[in-house]
């Protein structure tokens, strides 16, 4: 299991507040700001076996407050200075936050490979979609893409009256996406050339255009991770 946790707070009143992801220091899993209609969604996903809530809980408001001090700033996302520590404006921002911020949290599935090669989403007058069949990608949580993907496949089975099929269309479909996904995420945080792989991998895709390329893919979702790694080494071979 996964779990996620943040608060919605109001958006500000700049026009220009961006969506930004980033890596947690020393822990695994990464925080977000996501700019909605009427707020913006601040979260932190991790893995249960790594969560400690109050810890994470101070590293998540550090992200928020640094977040508003950009915007008012005028500086752009990449510029943030994350994580850091507190002064009398971003005191004064905390407590201005803590009046209208709305706290969430939610478990997200994210399977062992061991599980994906045994795991039955139907059977005899059941079946099982989105997050209650397990399927979330097990390296960044998302579950959205693969909740509505299972509905339309489970949709399709039954309309053809063989509602049984659903089992073979999902692992056809990307069955093998979230079992590679779930090999991939220890690796994934873990650490690479005597660095965090994540910083490497933001290092690497900075100073190379193929790179940035196919990571860019890979978080809008057009890139699976069945050949990453070969897509990754042929960018890195061409010239930049």
């Amino acid at each position: 299991m996964e779990v996620a946790f943040g608060y919605r707070a109001p958006l500000p009143q700049q026009s220009h507040a961006a969506t930004v992801v980033a890596f947690l220091p020393n822990w695994v899993g990464y925080a977000w700001a996501f700019p909605r209609i009427d707020h913006v969604s601040f979260g932190i996903a991790t893995t249960q076996d790594a969560f400690d809530h109050e810890a994470l809980d101070r590293l998540m408001w550090e992200f928020m407050v640094s977040y508003y001090e950009s915007v008012r700033s005028g500086s752009a996302s990449r510029k943030m200075r994350l994580w850091k520590q507190s002064n009398p404006e971003a005191d004064s921002l905390r407590l201005e936050l803590k009046r209208s911020a709305e706290r969430y949290a939610a478990r997200i599935p994210g399977l062992a490979p061991r599980t994906w090669d045994t795991r039955k989403a139907c059977g005899h007058d059941w079946a099982l979609l989105g997050d209650a069949a397990g399927f979330a990608d097990p390296v960044t949580g998302e579950g959205i893409y693969y909740a509505l993907r299972s509905a339309e496949l489970f949709a399709q089975a039954y309309i053809k009256g063989a509602p049984a099929n659903y089992e073979r269309l999902w692992r056809k479909d990307f069955g093998a996406e979230l079992r590679r996904a779930s090999e991939m995420r220890r690796r994934f945080y873990g650490n690479f050339w005597g660095a965090p792989f994540t910083d490497r991998m933001i290092e690497f895709a900075r100073g190379h255009r193929g790179i940035r390329k196919v990571l860019g893919q890979l978080v809008a979702g057009d890139q699976g991770y069945v050949d990453l790694k070969k897509r990754l080494a042929r960018s890195a071979l061409k010239p930049l």
